[in-house]
């Protein structure tokens, strides 16, 4: 998840609308978005900034500088290496559209979930966004039956879907296995603790993970974090 503070609406695929700021670490979110309207907001935002970067330091950040000059000039005053920074008169409404998040995006756990999917199987194509909202629900380990409910369709449609869409690829229970064994190995190797990393995709001990891992073999999947 990417955390946005500072929006006034925020698209659900992206992650909850922050209201205040996390306490650093907060390794729930892999990235963030502020949106800075304001001299002073940027002031608060930036003294946070340096707290996340003591104890995450490298974590991706992307800012909307708002309408105020003063708060333009802190912010290139910063020398901080924002992921993306922008504009809000560059893009319509509130929230940047995708292709201006792309550097954010790519780093998310269902984004590289789809990579390495790719990487094993081939090219998503037109089947993207609906692989990715799967690597979502996977990254939080939903299996196939729960997924098929919040997509709104049986387990048998569902698995008629992929097989539709996306010929080359395993069935979706595999691929939800693979996906959250992998959202797993990619949360402890940015630095989240072991025991909330199992919470946060499902599982509630390290023997459980372990059998995941022996039932996928040599099915399952890896990537750089």
């Amino acid at each position: 998840m990417i955390g946005c503070w500072g929006f006034r609406e925020v698209p659900s695929r992206y992650g909850p609308q922050l209201r205040s700021l996390p306490t650093p670490p907060a390794y729930e979110y892999v990235a963030f978005l502020l949106y800075v309207r304001s001299e002073s907001e940027f002031a608060s935002a930036i003294e946070w900034v340096r707290e996340l970067n003591l104890v995450r330091p490298g974590t991706p950040l992307g800012i909307v500088a708002g309408r105020s000059p003063a708060a333009r000039e802190a912010i290139l005053d910063a020398a901080y290496p924002w992921t993306v920074a922008l504009r809000p008169e560059t893009y319509p409404g509130d929230f940047p559209p995708d292709a201006l998040l792309e550097p954010l995006l790519r780093v998310t756990i269902d984004h590289l979930i789809l990579a390495a999917w790719e990487e094993r199987y081939g090219d998503a194509g037109p089947a993207r966004s609906f692989l990715l909202a799967l690597a979502r629900e996977a990254s939080f380990g939903h299996n196939a039956g729960g997924v098929a409910r919040r997509f709104g369709l049986s387990r048998s449609q569902l698995y008629r879907r992929v097989a539709a869409t996306v010929a080359d690829y395993p069935a979706p229970g595999i691929l939800l296995r693979q996906g959250r064994v992998l959202a797993h190995d990619l949360r402890v190797a940015r630095g989240m603790g072991r025991q909330d990393a199992l919470r946060l995709g499902g599982w509630y001990s390290t023997e459980a993970l372990r059998k995941a891992i022996r039932r996928l073999g040599a099915q399952r999947i890896q990537v750089d974090p």
